[in-house]
């Protein structure tokens, strides 16, 4: 492609792009081509329960017609423009588990460089909640050693193993 059509089609996106909203919900589609030319930052809500010894995550079901749909995963949003992790733990609390949080703990961050949705940074969060948590997709708790085997992959080997080293420091601090 010519550079001079290049630099329009630049110019008439960059165009676009800002008639939209900040701060606003971008959709699917939208979101997903810019991922491919940025870096997001996600926040990844892990939430944990110990039950007789035993130790459970809660993972919801992914949309068919979203990114790794129809695979279990931990709930996850990306952070927006003007937002703290408080407004995106409210955000992804009351979209993904229905339960509003009572508290949650930063564990670390995971660069994740190659995923369908292009790059990002994870920041890796444990999500506590007064009572059960009411998500508007379907969700369960598992045992943190059954995991399913259609859950996304980086969920499974990283997001995970990372937040439950500081699950299991939480429950020593709790004793």
């Amino acid at each position: 492609m010519p550079q001079n059509d290049l630099d329009e089609i630049k110019e008439q996106a960059a165009k676009l792009l800002n008639q939209v909203p900040q701060g606003e919900p971008l959709g699917t589609e939208l979101f997903n081509a810019i991922s491919n030319h940025s870096i997001g930052i996600a926040f990844e809500g892990v939430c944990f329960k110990a039950i007789n010894g035993k130790i459970y995550v809660y993972l919801t079901m992914r949309p068919k017609e979203e990114a790794y749909g129809g695979l279990w995963h931990v709930p996850g949003t990306f952070f927006r423009p003007m937002e703290d992790e408080t407004d995106v733990a409210k955000r992804l609390c009351q979209k993904e588990y229905g339960e509003k949080f009572s508290s949650f703990h930063f564990c670390e961050d995971l660069f994740l460089p190659e995923l369908r949705g292009g790059m990002y940074l994870a920041r890796i969060y444990i999500i506590e909640f007064p009572g059960e948590p009411k998500p508007r997709v379907e969700g369960r708790w598992f045992n943190v050693n059954d995991l399913p085997e259609n859950i996304v992959e980086h969920h499974r080997y990283s997001i995970i193993p990372i937040a439950l080293n500081y699950f299991y420091l939480l429950l020593e601090a709790s004793e």
